[in-house]
C-alpha cells in the first residue's frame, strides 16, 4: 500500500500535469505552419498568408511573499505580435482583450497568475524583465492555457528590448482560407524560411529546471519505494518462516507440497492485490484533488509506469511468501 500510495501519487503529479500541458498546447496551437529563420513582417507579406506572429521566448522575474518570507521566481513569458494572433495562436482568454498587447507596456497574465496577484484587466503589475529591469504593466487580458504558454504574454516588441538575442524562437504562420498550401509554403521558403515539420509543433514553454524536477523526482521514488520494498520483504520473510511448523502440520495432517504451494501463491496474490487497490485508493484522493484544482483534468498515470508499480508490489509480494517457503521442507511430495 505505501508503495502503491506513494508513487502513484510521486509520479502522476508530474504526469497529470505534462499531460494537461501538452492537451493546452495543441488546443492553443491553430497555425498551419510554423518557420523560423525570419519574422514575422516579412512572412506577412507572402501571397497566400492571413496572419503571422512573432514568438519569442524570454523570462520574467517575479517577486512575491511565500509564508511570510521574500521570494524571487523566474517564470517563462513570450512575446507575440498582437495582431498576429488570430489563427495562430489561441490562449483561451477569459476575460479582457488580447487586441490591448499592441499597445506598449501592457500584459495578458495566466488565470491562476491573476488571483495570485489580484489583477484583473486595468490593473498595474510590477515585474522584473530577463535582463533585470523592473517595469510596470497594464493588464489587458487574463487566458486560461498558462500551462501550456507560460503565465505572461508581452508585445514582442517590448521582449526583444530586454533579450541577449531578440530573434523570435519562430513565426507561427496561418494561411487564407482556400489558399494553396503548397504555395504558401513556397512562398516561405522564398524568404529562407526554415519548416521544422509539415505540422506545427503545439507552442509550449519550458520552465526552469522542470526537467531536472522529474529526474528528482524519479530518483525519489526509485528510493524510498527501494527501502520500503526492502522493508516489506524482511518483514514477510520473518511471518513466512515462523509459518514452519504451520507448514509441517498441515503436511502431517496430508496436505501435499503442490497444495501448500498453491495455498502460498494464493496468499502472495492477496496480499499483492490488497496492497495494490488500497493504495491506489489512498493515493487516488490527494492526487485528484490536485489534479482537479491544478489542471483541472482528471489525474494521469502513464500505463507503463503503472505496470512497473503492480510489477514491484507482485514481485515483492511473490519474493517475501514463496522464496523463504521454498528454502523449507514442508508437505508431501
Amino acid at each position: 500500500m505505501l508503495v502503491t500510495a506513494f508513487a502513484a501519487v510521486q509520479l502522476g503529479a508530474g504526469a497529470t500535469m505534462q499531460r494537461a500541458a501538452a492537451g493546452q498546447a495543441g488546443a492553443a496551437t491553430r497555425a498551419d505552419f510554423a518557420v523560423t529563420g525570419t519574422t514575422a513582417d516579412r512572412v506577412r507579406a507572402v501571397p497566400g498568408v492571413a496572419a503571422a506572429t512573432d514568438v519569442l521566448r524570454s523570462t520574467v522575474v517575479l517577486a512575491h511573499t511565500e509564508a511570510g518570507d521574500p521570494r524571487l521566481d523566474r517564470l517563462p513569458a513570450l512575446g507575440v505580435d498582437a495582431a498576429g494572433l488570430t489563427g495562430t495562436l489561441d490562449p483561451g482568454v477569459v476575460t479582457g482583450d488580447l487586441g490591448g498587447l499592441a499597445v506598449p507596456g501592457t500584459v495578458a497574465l495566466g488565470a491562476d497568475r491573476a488571483d495570485a496577484m489580484e489583477a484583473r484587466p486595468g490593473s498595474v503589475v510590477t515585474l522584473r524583465l530577463g535582463d533585470g529591469t523592473e517595469t510596470r504593466l497594464r493588464v489587458v487580458a487574463v487566458y486560461e492555457r498558462a500551462l501550456a504558454l507560460g503565465e505572461f504574454l508581452l508585445p514582442a516588441g517590448d521582449l526583444a528590448r530586454h533579450m541577449t538575442d531578440p530573434s523570435p524562437a519562430r513565426v507561427l504562420v496561418a494561411k487564407e482560407p482556400g489558399a494553396d498550401p503548397a504555395a504558401v509554403r513556397a512562398g516561405l521558403a522564398a524568404l529562407g524560411a526554415v519548416q521544422a515539420g509539415p505540422e506545427p509543433t503545439p507552442e509550449q514553454v519550458v520552465r526552469d529546471g522542470e526537467e531536472l524536477g522529474g529526474l528528482v523526482s524519479t530518483a525519489v521514488v526509485v528510493a524510498i519505494g527501494g527501502l520500503t520494498v526492502i522493508a516489506v520483504i524482511s518483514t514477510l520473510v520473518l511471518i513466512t518462516v515462523g509459518r514452519r511448523g504451520e507448514f509441517a502440520l498441515l503436511g502431517r495432517v496430508g496436505a501435499t507440497r503442490s497444495r501448500l504451494r498453491r495455498m502460498l501463491r494464493t496468499e502472495a496474490a492477496v496480499v499483492a492485490a490488497t496492497g495494490l487497490l488500497l493504495g491506489a485508493a489512498v493515493g487516488a484522493l490527494p492526487l485528484t484533488a490536485f489534479a482537479v484544482s491544478t489542471a483541472g483534468t482528471p489525474p494521469f498515470l502513464p500505463p507503463l509506469q503503472a505496470a512497473a508499480i503492480a510489477a514491484t508490489v507482485a514481485i515483492t509480494a511473490y519474493a517475501g511468501i514463496l522464496l523463504p517457503a521454498k528454502q523449507g521442507r514442508f508437505g508431501r511430495s
